[in-house]
């Protein structure tokens, strides 16, 4: 992407237009990137770039929102109990029992696709199939987003990928309940989270068409200082807003299980439907390398973790949190009811996972805080004032079928 210097000069405000060539002297000030393709050499690079330099750098992106410590170190990260095997291209997809086998590895945050017949199931890890799959996982029976991650995955270098719906036996209702108060050890030892932000159907996948975004820097100088450069941007593109716009428009952004895989990932790239978007406990970045070094995903009303501890923002992120948080806990305890009324507002496709969808929550401020129980909702050191409620808007009926009414109290 190049700039018309004849556009530069009618103004930024005036757009921009390709052309093609552009002199080297033009080039130093112009700021339009290409979005690569989400498949792209150039794309698996910048993640790596993004993910080599958060894991040797960043001391608070090695410690999750329960108050544990990760050293990301394949030799003593402990794999959940079951991953997909993705290895190298050589290596044929399989599911595989760890059995306390370590290494690092990638979790997966998606919605399910709604099934192509009622009463008819996508295609997922059952009994039946279990001993197939340890042999030979068909990745053309798997939706799109899926066969990406698994592939996204494998070119990042990364041997191991945990797919809930492939590594939880569906239709086993111990082995689904026994990983699902496992989300928290899941997701927080997990070195990199992928989030599907933009498929809304099995077909989409992660790998979707880039547009193109143009933006120019402009030199600011006197006849004796040089001031460096301003960027203008095309209306309505600047950052903060591109990734808004992307996550309200987003169908995963809407779900109940992903609340919590968001709060719990200590590192996330995002897979927009036009660009990537990178967050991690400490940095924020952008495909487009549109960037002013502000963590606008981390201070911006768009992050449910950083909001919710808006009060740990005072101290600078690489101090602990082990003197403040149990303070919060004690003086604020609108820090849950700030995650309640965010996770309410979310939708379930089963009501009866209530419970369930925020259990990795739970178990990661039952450790920070010091809290060790909870019933329902309510931390029993604040039931008093958890009990209090008010409704919102008209409150006509009592529902047929309460939310939840299949969980039980947590110890």
């Amino acid at each position: 992407m190049v700039c018309d210097p004849a556009a530069c000069r009618r103004g930024p405000h005036l757009g921009l237009t390709r052309t093609a060539d552009c002199t080297a002297e033009t080039r130093k000030y112009v700021r339009g990137r290409v979005v690569h393709a989400a498949d792209s050499d150039e794309t698996l690079q910048k993640v790596a770039g993004w993910l080599g330099d958060c894991m040797k750098h960043h001391a608070f992106c090695h410690m999750g929102i329960s108050g544990r410590r990760f050293d990301d170190n394949p030799q003593t990260t402990i794999l959940p109990d079951r991953v997909i095997h993705v290895g190298s291209a050589s290596v044929v997809p399989h599911l595989l029992e760890t059995n306390g086998k370590r290494d690092r590895y990638v979790a997966m945050s998606y919605c399910w696709e709604p099934p192509a017949e009622p009463g008819k199931h996508p295609f997922r890890l059952i009994r039946g199939n279990k001993a197939d799959l340890e042999q030979r996982l068909l990745l053309h029976e798997l939706p799109l987003t899926l066969q990406h991650a698994i592939d996204f995955t494998r070119r990042l270098g990364m041997s191991y990928i945990w797919i809930d719906r492939l590594c939880i036996v569906q239709d086993d209702e111990d082995d689904w309940s026994t990983h699902a108060n496992q989300m928290c050890f899941i997701y927080e030892r997990a070195s990199l989270t992928i989030t599907a932000l933009a498929a809304s159907t099995r077909d989409e996948g992660l790998y979707l068409p880039r547009q193109e975004r143009a933006s120019v820097r402009v030199r600011c100088a006197t006849r004796g200082r040089d001031l460096g450069g301003v960027m203008h941007i095309a209306p309505r593109l600047d950052r903060r807003a591109a990734f808004s716009r992307e996550l309200s428009s987003s169908r995963w952004d809407t779900r109940g299980w992903t609340f919590q895989e968001r709060l719990l990932s200590r590192r996330i790239v995002y897979f927009g439907r036009h660009q990537l978007f990178w967050e991690c406990q400490e940095r924020t970045y952008t495909q487009d390398d549109i960037t002013d070094g502000s963590d606008w995903l981390l201070s911006g009303r768009d992050s449910p973790k950083h909001r919710l501890f808006a009060d740990l923002r005072v101290e600078p992120w690489v101090r602990t949190l082990s003197r403040v948080l149990p303070r919060l806990a004690t003086r604020n305890p609108s820090c849950w009811k700030g995650i309640v009324k965010d996770y309410t507002d979310r939708q379930l496709t089963e009501s009866t996972d209530k419970n369930e969808a925020l259990a990795g929550v739970v178990e990661a401020l039952k450790l920070r805080l010091h809290l060790p129980k909870y019933a329902h909702g309510i931390f029993l050191a604040h039931a008093a004032p958890g009990l209090l409620w008010f409704s919102k808007g008209s409150c006509l009926r009592r529902p047929d079928v309460v939310r939840g009414e299949r969980a039980t109290p947590h110890p």
